[in-house]
C-alpha cells in the first residue's frame, strides 16, 4: 500500500539529518532518495512519500547524500558507481547504506539497525 507520511515539522530545505531524525521519530526503518521521487520513508513496512517534500532533482539527491560520505566514500561512488557503509548518526541511530546509480543519477538506501534484538516471541 501506498502512503503519504504527514511529517508536522518538514523544513522547506530539509537535509539528511532532518530526515533521519524524523524517521527515528516516526518508528520507520527505510529512507529511498531517487531523482525525480519524493523521499520516501517504510514506516511499518509501509512505504510512502513524505508530505510536503519536493520531487528531488540531481542536486538535491546529491546534496542529501553527500554529507554523510567521506570524500574517499564520495570519490569511490563516482567511479565504481555503487557503495555499502554504515553511518552512525550521533548517538540515535546506526544506518546500513546502499549509495548507488539510478538512471544515471546519485541514488541511496538507508536502513536503521535496530539496537534491540528481538525475541522470536516479538517477530511472530
Amino acid at each position: 500500500m501506498w502512503r503519504k507520511f504527514k511529517c508536522k515539522k518538514i523544513k522547506e530545505n530539509m537535509n539528511i539529518h532532518d530526515m533521519l531524525d524524523l524517521l527515528i521519530k516516526q518508528n520507520g526503518s527505510d529512507i529511498h532518495i531517487i531523482v525525480g521521487t519524493t523521499p520516501t520513508f517504510r514506516i511499518h513496512g509501509e512505504l510512502g512519500p513524505v508530505e510536503g517534500t519536493p520531487l528531488l532533482n540531481a542536486k538535491q539527491a546529491q546534496d542529501l547524500i553527500f554529507p554523510i560520505m567521506t570524500q574517499e566514500q564520495q570519490d569511490y561512488v563516482k567511479v565504481n558507481k555503487e557503495l555499502d557503509f554504515g553511518y552512525q548518526f550521533d548517538s540515535k541511530g546506526r544506518f546500513r547504506v546502499n549509495v548507488y546509480y539510478a538512471q544515471g543519477n546519485l541514488a541511496a538506501s538507508l536502513r536503521l539497525i535496530p539496537t534491540e534484538i528481538k525475541t522470536i516471541d516479538e517477530l511472530q
